[in-house]
């Protein structure tokens, strides 16, 4: 019993360790610690895989609760995925959400912009992670 289950669990590790290597960027994760002032948003232009799950991810650590939103465009600047808490409770003092995410799957390789927003009075230190 105890051998089947680690033969499982083996198994198991394998396939999601492969299906993991290959979503995100061509070029490979990127995960980086950097300061958003308001106003000015922090942008890379990365080459994505198509057909394959792609994610972005924003978390502003300090100051404590700074709102955060994620916005990707594709080459042609259309906007393919938003997540902006502050716009979905549809008031500009709405207070937000440090951590914003957009997931989706590009139709096909090719370039996309991730643009991270802050919206605190001052510069936020903001976790970045895409995959």
């Amino acid at each position: 019993m105890i051998r089947t289950f680690a033969l499982l669990a083996v198994a198991a590790g394998l396939w999601f360790g492969v299906a993991a290597g290959r979503a995100g960027p061509v070029e490979g994760s990127l995960g980086a610690s950097v300061e958003v002032g308001h106003g000015q948003p922090w942008k890379a232009t990365l080459k994505f895989r198509g057909g394959v799950r792609a994610c972005a991810i924003a978390w502003a650590r300090q100051p404590r609760g700074a709102p955060v939103s994620v916005e990707v465009r594709d080459a042609k600047d259309k906007v393919i995925g938003r997540d902006n808490p502050r716009e979905a409770a549809g008031k500009d003092d709405a207070p937000g959400s440090d951590i914003a995410t957009v997931i989706w799957y590009p139709p096909r390789d090719g370039e996309y912009t991730i643009l991270v927003r802050t919206y605190g009075d001052k510069a936020a230190e903001t976790w970045i992670a895409i995959k």
